[in-house]
């Protein structure tokens, strides 16, 4: 059974855009003409995504955990920590994107972003919440976060 996690969309001109948390949706909210829910898609001529690399999207996830908002019961204070918590939660942002992706039609590289909005708005889009700050990156455990998020990479990779 197919389980649709997101049902949040933003609508630029006619085309649909979903929502993954950690893969540019601020950018693309603060633009979207309108938010939809699942029951607006039929106002949607093309169902578009943007994809992250999955382990930067980790690396963002940290920063926004540890900085911004304590998505866990509790501080996160280390890397390895954070990825223990990744590994057990079933909190939203630390879903795989591949989760939110039922009925997108057409995929692009987070990088690809700038001039994707480009297109579609006719306007160079200023992009929100990037930071350049370091993350102390480790392997640990990446076999399992290879596992869990195996069809991101999968995904990511063939674009």
């Amino acid at each position: 059974m197919i389980q649709v996690v997101n049902k949040r969309f933003y609508k630029i001109g006619a085309v649909g855009v979903t929502d993954i948390p950690k893969s540019g949706s601020q950018t693309v909210e603060a633009i979207a003409d309108v938010v939809m829910d699942d029951s607006s898609l039929c106002q949607v001529s093309n169902l578009i995504a943007f994809i992250r690399e999955p382990i930067d999207r980790l690396k963002s996830l940290y920063k926004f955990q540890r900085y911004v908002y304590h998505l866990a019961e509790q501080p996160i204070r280390c890397w390895n920590c954070f990825i223990e918590w990744v590994l057990e939660t079933d909190e939203i942002h630390a879903k795989p994107q591949a989760d939110f992706l039922f009925g997108t039609e057409t995929l692009y590289k987070l990088e690809e972003m700038d001039s994707v909005l480009q297109r579609l708005t006719g306007t160079v889009v200023e992009r929100k919440n990037q930071t350049a700050m370091a993350v102390p990156y480790t392997d640990y455990r990446i076999d399992d976060i290879r596992d869990k998020y195996q069809a991101d990479m999968k995904l990511y990779a063939g674009l």
